[in-house]
């Protein structure tokens, strides 16, 4: 029932960016795959020239960097084509936290409340992902290109990823 609704106002989309948002993520940054959601929903991204979807659930921070459907892999992908576009993001804002999983990520973080500042000016935009204390994270640029892919230029901080510890077993 979603999925027609989706693909008609992405078909009709006049805008320049398209951002689209929704609970469970496509690429989970913690738990399960959700190939159900992946299998239905990227392919329409990438037909319709989604430039970055915001995702929840998973109370753990992951992005990737520009996908395509021809990647559409369960855990252990590692190739990302020139030829994509879409970015999807997994953020947790509450204090609920889970640890993540091992999807080969850009950035990732465990145990970490972030908000995101997404701006767009013409071609241009900006995202952040600051802590709740406000330091930045993570950040990057999308450029839109006439007729090609938009260029992600990274901005990512020297912060290191931020992990949970490790617990040691007891033997």
């Amino acid at each position: 029932m979603q999925t027609p609704w989706l693909e008609e106002v992405l078909k009709d989309n006049p805008n320049k960016w398209t951002v689209v948002t929704h609970h469970h993520p496509i690429y989970p940054s913690s738990c399960a795959q959700n190939p159900e959601i992946r299998d239905v929903w990227q392919p329409l991204y990438d037909k319709y020239g989604v430039d970055i979807v915001l995702q929840g659930h998973d109370h753990s921070y992951g992005r990737t960097g520009l996908m395509g459907h021809e990647h559409n892999l369960p855990t252990g992908v590692t190739v990302q084509s020139e030829k994509a576009g879409t970015l999807y993001v997994v953020s947790v804002s509450g204090p609920k936290q889970y640890g993540r999983n091992e999807f080969p990520f850009v950035r990732r973080a465990e145990d970490t409340q972030l908000y995101q500042i997404i701006t767009v000016d013409g071609d241009e935009l900006r995202y952040d992902a600051r802590t709740a204390t406000g330091a930045l994270y993570d950040a990057f640029t999308l450029r839109k290109r006439d007729g090609e892919v938009n260029e992600l230029i990274e901005r990512v901080p020297d912060t290191p990823e931020y992990r949970r510890p490790e617990i040691k077993k007891k033997p």
